[in-house]
């Protein structure tokens, strides 16, 4: 799970419940705790006053008096009230402020990935929300709407990012849990959130209302039941399709704004190219009729959860010949623009965005038309903007690379000339007690890695116990007769062996350097899957030379490893190139 601002007492407390509490329960449970301790200091601390047994009742009976809709999407009553005064104990130590959408962040790292991918939902990051604010031209008085409000976080960060005191905030969230977690995040901001007095779903509940502007990120690729209705006021067969509702997020967003009005929509870059007759037919909609603002697309890697590359769809009623596409290639997770109102003509000064950081051109409607209304980035730009960006900056980054290298090479030799004499042999079983692994306690939601071997290669699942804390090295004894670095703490399986490395004479990285060297085939005792002896590799025999070499080795070899690494990464950018160019054909 990747980690935001949620500090490490979040995930103690997350851990506190593995195996006891369901994974995205675990999310509601620590959101209503962190809630109350935001929200009353004085609850709070009659709550760490209190004995175990009356906490549960204690915590359901403050949501029903101060009339907050907790109740509505978990009982308190209904929980341990042992673990309650635990998880209170660790959470009271948690330096947690009002800042962000923190009730949602806590909720969306308790989240299962299953449940993400069911569902397409990616948590918008800080630097998508306040990149989407400074696309739209926001104004005192105006209304913003969210029709994907999820638990609010964007019209949060809204709220604490404009400098207006008079917008209207309106949402709307068809999942329960996340429409709940809006509201109580609106309370611990004094805002007035209109979200309705139930959980809504947008493409079925069109509210009657007009609005200067919508922003929104609705789940990727979704597609749609078919006994479920879609509103006829923003669906049309012909420009929208129940396997994938892409398009009709767009719609439903053109459908609400004012004629002077504007809409951000996070969607999948595929969705600039998908060729179904649909899809064709709503970018020719949306062009012909001059809805469109600009897009803007972003790396790969923005939003944490998924490696769907996204893009922003800005759209208007505001009659214009040409649009522009910005092409992000340097988005860091520091991007934080000030909003200012768009009073500057150039594109990337109004987005917040250096030239570093990215290209962008103005599109004309006829050339749109000429490609078919196909608006992937490589038909538009001379230099195939973020591949060929990424493939010299990795270039820039091996040369790098290689610099440093050549300087670690150098001090190598001197080192070695210095140490030459220390280089002595070793027994495996002198370095290293060589262990069993065995079956790892069985684990719904466990967090610690559990090394296994199987007759491909290594398999890693998860347990919630801990067999070894330190860095080790795994060796497959049973299938894959292999070697495999392991950080600690880890759980070896039964078909492995981990070793307990004596870090005065070998550091583990080094180790498994060496190790790598082995042909472990030639101990193979079985005749069918293949199968190691301790008593046998315990007999190998390995140069270890003085901690200081081995420290300039492991430097050497980890530099290597990132050239390899850009390498690989400049292939890949170079065959998506090459797909894309098949795909045109």
């Amino acid at each position: 799970m990747k980690r935001t601002y949620i500090e490490s007492h979040i995930f103690k407390a997350f851990s506190k419940m593995n195996g006891i509490i369901p994974q995205d329960e675990a999310g509601i449970i620590l959101s209503g705790l962190v809630f109350i301790k935001l929200y009353s200091s004085e609850t709070w601390k009659k709550l760490k006053e209190l004995n175990d047994y009356s906490i549960n009742l204690y915590i359901h009976d403050f949501f029903t008096n101060e009339k907050l809709p907790f109740n509505r999407i978990y009982d308190f009553k209904e929980l341990d009230s042992k673990l309650l005064k635990a998880l209170i104990i660790i959470l009271d130590e948690a330096d947690i402020s009002i800042r962000g959408d923190v009730l949602g962040e806590i909720y969306n790292f308790c989240k299962s990935d299953d449940n993400r991918k069911i569902y397409g939902e990616h948590y918008t990051p800080y630097n998508v929300v306040k990149l989407l604010l400074n696309a739209l031209d926001i104004k005192e008085d105006d209304i913003l709407l969210d029709p994907c409000a999820g638990t609010g976080r964007m019209l949060t960060v809204a709220k604490k990012t404009l400098p207006f005191r008079n917008i209207t905030f309106i949402g709307q969230e068809k999942n329960p849990i996340a429409w709940t977690l809006a509201q109580m995040s609106a309370f611990l901001y004094n805002m007035d959130l209109k979200i309705g007095n139930s959980p809504q779903d947008a493409l079925q509940e069109i509210l009657g209302i007009s609005v200067e502007h919508v922003l929104m990120n609705p789940p990727f690729n979704q597609s749609y039941a078919q006994d479920l209705e879609i509103n006829s006021q923003i669906w049309d067969e012909t420009t929208c399709r129940r396997s994938n509702l892409n398009f009709a997020w767009l719609q439903l967003a053109l459908h609400y704004i004012k004629e002077n009005g504007d809409a951000a929509v996070i969607l999948p870059q595929t969705s600039l190219s998908m060729q179904r007759k649909e899809d064709i037919a709503a970018r020719r909609m949306i062009i012909e009729n001059k809805y469109i603002e600009g897009i803007i697309c972003l790396p790969r890697g923005v939003f944490p959860s998924t490696r769907i590359k996204p893009c922003i769809w800005l759209l208007s009623k505001k009659q214009k010949d040409s649009f522009y596409i910005v092409d992000i290639y340097n988005f860091s997770g520091d991007y934080s623009a000030n909003y200012k109102e768009n009073t500057d003509k150039n594109i990337l000064s109004k987005l917040g965005l250096e030239k570093n950081q990215a290209n962008y051109k103005i599109i004309s409607i006829d050339d749109a038309r000429e490609n078919g209304y196909n608006l992937q980035t490589d038909l538009y730009f001379a230099i195939k903007s973020e591949a060929s960006v990424k493939k010299y900056k990795h270039e820039e980054e091996i040369y790098n690379l290689i610099a440093k290298l050549h300087e670690s090479q150098n001090r190598l030799k001197i080192i070695q000339k210095l140490d030459k004499e220390k280089k002595s042999t070793y027994l495996l079983k002198e370095v290293a007690k060589i262990k069993y692994g065995r079956t790892a306690p069985t684990a719904i939601n466990g967090t610690i890695p559990v090394y296994k071997s199987g007759k491909l290669r290594f398999k890693q699942e998860f347990t919630d116990s801990i067999m070894y804390e330190k860095d080790s090295v795994i060796i497959g004894c049973k299938g894959t007769l292999s070697v495999q670095y392991a950080k600690g703490p880890f759980w070896a399986s039964g078909t492995t062996f981990y070793l307990m490395i004596d870090t005065d004479i070998v550091i583990p990285k080094y180790l498994y350097y060496l190790l790598r060297k082995i042909n472990f085939k030639k101990f193979n005792v079985a005749a069918g899957l293949p199968a190691l002896r301790r008593v046998d590799i315990e007999q190998i025999e390995l140069e270890i030379p003085s901690i200081s070499i081995q420290k300039e080795y492991i430097k050497k070899i980890e530099h290597l490893e990132r050239i390899s690494d850009c390498s690989r990464q400049i292939t890949n950018a170079i065959e998506e190139i090459i797909h894309k160019n098949i795909e045109q054909l």
